[in-house]
This record gives C-alpha cells, structure tokens and sequence, in this order.
C-alpha cells in the first residue's frame, strides 16, 4: 500500500501477508479481466500501492520486454518480497516511495491503482499528480471498492456482523469503505471516462 497521506488501517508487512495473499486470489480475476483490454506489448505502466506486485508481475508479462512497469509502494518489506517474486521479470522498477513526493523522470502509458483512493486523506491530489504523470492519449484505472453492497450467497451469518465491524472500523481511522461510489464524481473533471462500472466476484 502506498502511503499517501493515507489512514491505511491493516497490516501490509509481513504479519498481513497472508491476508493480502487471500485478498490476491479474491481480486486478481476481476482485476486482470478490467485491465487486460488497455494492455498492450510496448507500454510504460505506473501501478501505484503495488503491494507484493501480485498484479505487477502479471502485467509485466503482458506488456513483454519492449514495456516497462514502474510500481511504486511505501512498504518496503512489501517491495522487498515483490522483487524476490519477480526477479527473472526485468521489465520492472520497483521504488519505495510516496507518489506525491517522488519526482518521476518519465510520463506513462497507462497508470493502475487498486483499493487505494479508500484510504488517503487527500484523494484530490493524488488525482492531481496522476494526471500529471500521464502521456497523451494515456490510460487510468482505478478500481475501489464499495463495501456497503458486498454480501454472500448463500447468506453467511458470519458475515454482516463482520461487515459492520469494519465499517465501524474505517469510520474511527477516517477512511472511506464506500469511496468506490464516489469516484465516478471524483474523476470525471480530470479525465475523459471511458468506463465506469461496478463488479461483482
């Protein structure tokens, strides 16, 4: 997770590293089904809050040795295990950083963050310096969630109790669960969209 100016409330060090795993093999598929129409062989990618670069390995193999990734978190035991993961892919720079403080030398072709925007204080600006780093004619995705509509069928007991824990949660640390239903308003001032959709895994 990358720490911009954020409220990030769980662990993304090695003691969350199984929950981040499970949260991988949960969000990966959708993930990868939004993305894979944008990627193309050649491109420059940003992925921003890369985390253990679960979806940064997978994109460096779609845009092949002729693209390039940068994936920039600020957990450096998360990066540290991303590059023991990908180290036969050579197409990616991994850097330990804030984006909002890092002074990039290069534009990008497409820029991706997940689950990210729920937890900064400041999503304007991180918007802000997006579109700043984007080339003409470039790609942004963002994915979010909303957390007020997920359920589970068949019903779980387990669950809505669960739900309301963390809703209750996110409200004490200021971080903003739902903020998937508010990003359509949030970006259609900088960008062109394309799309804009909900899923469901």
């Amino acid at each position: 997770m990358s720490n911009i100016n954020s409220n990030y409330i769980l662990e993304a060090n090695k003691k969350g590293a199984a929950r981040l795993e499970l949260l991988n093999k949960f969000l990966n598929p959708s993930s990868k089904r939004f993305l894979t129409p944008y990627l193309s062989n050649g491109q420059s990618v940003l992925e921003v809050g890369s985390g253990a670069g679960n979806m940064t390995k997978w994109i460096s193999n779609q845009i092949g040795d002729n693209g390039s990734i940068t994936a920039i978190d600020s957990s450096l035991e998360q990066i540290e295990i991303a590059e023991k993961n990908s180290h036969h892919n050579h197409n990616i720079n991994y850097i330990t950083g804030n984006i909002n403080q890092y002074n990039f030398n290069q534009t990008f072709d497409l820029i991706y963050s997940r689950f990210l925007q729920i937890h900064l204080t400041d999503p304007d600006k991180y918007i802000l310096k997006v579109r700043s780093l984007l080339n003409t004619n470039g790609v942004v995705i963002f994915e979010e969630p909303t957390v007020s509509d997920t359920l589970t069928h068949p019903v779980s007991d387990l669950w809505t109790p669960t739900l309301k824990m963390y809703k209750d949660l996110s409200i004490q640390n200021n971080v903003d669960c739902d903020f998937g239903e508010k990003i359509y308003n949030q970006v259609k001032n900088h960008f062109n969209i394309i799309e804009c959709f909900q899923y469901h895994n």
